[in-house]
């Protein structure tokens, strides 16, 4: 039994140990500065988190595309213009941008851009504007 205690209580002393040595390495404060969050989230979702008013609502649908409707509060940047990349760099990002287009395919690459151009929270509208519509939210 008092074997069994030495070995609990060792390898508790040695996690804690190591614990505080990975805590102050600065490796792994870098890792934790670069955390990101990507999630593809369906419409009721989507629809809660803008309403909470904390990020960027973003269309990459082409301008065609927007005059049947946008989301209100939406900013336009075309996912197939050439300066997509420069426009982004414009955008807030660390604050969250809730990204959509038609259907989910484009925003879902404007997503993973994003993501490697430093934005720390993206969400992708699944089904995209179409399901938008089909929920019954409104459009402008």
């Amino acid at each position: 039994m008092k074997i069994l205690i030495t070995i609990i209580a060792g390898t508790f002393l040695s996690f804690i140990a190591v614990s505080y040595s990975v805590a102050q390495s600065p490796s792994v404060i870098r890792h934790l500065h670069q955390y990101v969050i990507t999630k593809d989230v369906d419409v009721n979702e989507f629809k809660e988190l803008i309403d909470e008013n904390k990020g960027t609502i973003l269309d990459v649908r082409t301008k065609d595309e927007i005059t049947s409707g946008i989301i209100k509060g939406a900013i336009h940047i075309d996912y197939y213009s050439s300066d997509f990349k420069e426009q982004l760099e414009q955008l807030d990002k660390n604050k969250p941008v809730y990204v959509y287009c038609a259907s989910g395919g484009r925003s879902s690459g404007a997503m993973n851009k994003m993501k490697g151009m430093g934005f720390t929270t993206i969400y992708n509208l699944e089904g995209g504007m179409g399901a938008w519509k089909a929920s019954g939210f409104p459009v402008e």
